[in-house]
């Protein structure tokens, strides 16, 4: 259902794209926050 309305069947749709590496830059900050708070927490 979402590949098919997300650009399986149209062409891939610029701002579809941006949003995608927009998601990824989130994940990425969202992991590192989670590696630092890790490292925080064991000084503790």
């Amino acid at each position: 259902f979402l590949k098919h309305h997300l650009g399986a069947s149209a062409p891939e749709n610029p701002e579809i794209e941006a949003l995608r590496l927009e998601v990824a830059e989130m994940k990425e900050k969202y992991e590192a926050v989670l590696e630092e708070n890790k490292n925080l927490k064991t000084k503790v």
